[in-house]
């Protein structure tokens, strides 16, 4: 309905439920996540895991997973002039933004994996539950 307001249905798809999620960030030429206010983003972590290009806000969560220059490129918050120089910089500096997925897959193998996070959270449970 809201986007029927905002006369926005010829651009916006609403697919619902998709089992492929993988591969529509496969075929996104950058992920963009312009919050205002985030936890830990789990389409980031998923984004960089398929070598799909990042850019993010500087807020919450998303500067523990996006490390300007190393696995995406960080904007300030709320700043559109600043995102869209971040997605621009990252569809035209090709080498980079290669050097930038490579290195954000390689994070979520050693801190993100399946593998990893069970033991993460145990050592947080560890360390911050009585015994």
């Amino acid at each position: 309905q809201k986007a029927r307001e905002l006369q926005l249905t010829d651009c916006v798809t609403f697919t619902g439920h998709r089992e492929d999620i993988p591969a529509v960030l496969r075929g996104l030429a950058v992920l963009a996540m312009p919050s205002l206010h985030e936890g830990i983003p789990q389409v980031i972590l998923q984004a960089l895991a398929t070598k799909t290009p990042v850019v993010g806000s500087n807020t919450g969560g998303i500067p523990e997973i996006i490390h300007h220059g190393e696995t995406g490129r960080i904007f300030p918050a709320g700043d559109a002039i600043a995102l869209a120089a971040a997605i621009r910089d990252t569809l035209r500096e090709t080498e980079a933004t290669k050097k930038m997925t490579d290195a954000g897959r390689k994070l979520v193998e050693e801190k993100y994996s399946l593998e990893k996070m069970p033991e993460t959270i145990d050592q947080l449970y560890r360390r911050h539950l009585p015994a």
